[in-house]
């Protein structure tokens, strides 16, 4: 199924809650001292896979938190004090490689005079206020649940157990969305391959989401950085992403080889939940022109947005004047996603002007914010 981090304050009620999870099927992983933060990456393949449903006591989040709060501490997992890891000063790269294919809760105590008193030798060393109110601080920056817990309450873990279930539920959902069929309906169906990404993680974000933003395939060099595993997690890609800020945990994100394996069902089921498809290079834009052009799709067409994949703006010199422009228009072109009046401008801007791919950055179109990209027809 998929997996559910918690994390949170010691003595704030995580393993608790954790054990309670247990007692109902789901299988418990505890997270103590790391060497490096590209540990969770095993360890996220494997949990969620669609037969399991797991939950995380504690995450990588903690990376951030104890690196900023205990930066000069050490433990026998660690090479370098805390505060030398890559997350303290960095937690959206975690919350990129890691976070998008789970869900995530941060527990936090009733009060810190309950944290205060139940503290003992074993807890790290740090102030019960300081750490309630990192862990705040990051959930709330970076889209977490955050939950005060009540302890001793047995109908307020009841209703925290019931709303991980059915956040669970959302994030199956959109997990089987890209399970693979061979279909014959569906242009350029290749063999499932066995690498990066796995199937039930070649589709990951915001389960709810109304973007989708489709690159070309998962990278073939082993991986350019660290924990890549998840969709658009090479360098090139993930600099592009970066450039959304918080905003890049609101879309659906994928490649184009995965969608040519899902069912026709799927396919509809995808492009209807979304306002917006934000493609990536060439291949993931032939891909919706040809399947909107089929019979089958032409009621259920959506505003197609086409950008120069990362990997060509960002290694080659010939789009160096152009970074800027690509990464203002791919921030844009999300939140018209998000917000359905700028959606309706995306499409009523097109009319107006029927940009072709060699206008893609030509100044004297500039009907919205600047210069547009190409989008496809969609009447």
């Amino acid at each position: 199924m998929t997996i559910v981090a918690i994390s949170g304050p010691e003595s704030a009620g995580k393993t608790t809650l954790a054990k309670e999870l247990e007692s109902i099927g789901y299988i418990y992983r505890h997270w103590g001292p790391i060497a490096h933060d590209s540990v969770y990456l095993d360890a996220l393949i494997e949990d969620s896979h669609p037969d399991k449903k797991c939950v995380w006591d504690r995450s990588w989040c903690c990376e951030c938190v104890y690196g900023n709060l205990l930066p000069n501490s050490t433990d026998p997992a660690r090479n370098s004090p805390r505060g030398m890891s890559r997350l303290r000063h960095d937690p959206w790269l975690g919350e990129w490689l890691y976070g998008r294919a789970v869900n995530k809760m941060a527990l936090l105590g009733p009060n810190i005079e309950h944290l205060r008193n139940t503290r003992d030798e074993t807890d790290l060393p740090c102030d019960p206020a300081d750490e309630q109110d990192a862990y705040d601080n990051y959930g709330s920056a970076h889209g977490w649940k955050v939950i005060h817990n009540i302890h001793n309450d047995r109908h307020a873990t009841q209703t925290i157990v019931n709303g991980i279930e059915r956040d669970m539920r959302e994030r199956q959902r959109l997990q089987n969305l890209f399970r693979p069929v061979q279909d014959p309906s569906i242009a350029n169906a290749a063999p499932v391959e066995e690498g990066i990404p796995r199937w039930w993680l070649s589709g990951v974000g915001n389960p709810n989401g109304t973007v989708l933003i489709v690159a070309d395939k998962p990278s073939s060099n082993g991986g350019s950085q660290s924990g890549q595993h998840l969709p658009l997690t090479s360098f090139m890609t993930t600099k592009l992403a970066r450039s959304l800020g918080r905003l890049a945990f609101e879309p659906i994100w994928t490649n184009a080889s995965a969608l040519t394996q899902m069912s026709v069902a799927n396919v509809i089921d995808l492009i209807a939940q979304v306002n917006v498809i934000i493609c990536l290079g060439d291949n993931s834009q032939d891909f919706f022109s040809k399947l909107f052009a089929e019979k089958l799709f032409a009621d259920r067409r959506k505003p197609v947005i086409g950008l120069i994949h990362p990997s060509a703006l960002y290694r080659w010199g010939v789009y160096e004047n152009q970074r800027k422009t690509t990464e203002e228009m791919f921030k844009h072109a999300v939140i018209s996603g998000i917000d359905q009046y700028l959606t309706y401008r995306v499409v009523e801007a097109q009319r107006h002007y029927p940009w072709q791919q060699d206008d893609v950055f030509n100044p004297e179109y500039s009907p919205w914010f600047g210069e547009m990209p190409m989008m496809l027809k969609t009447s």
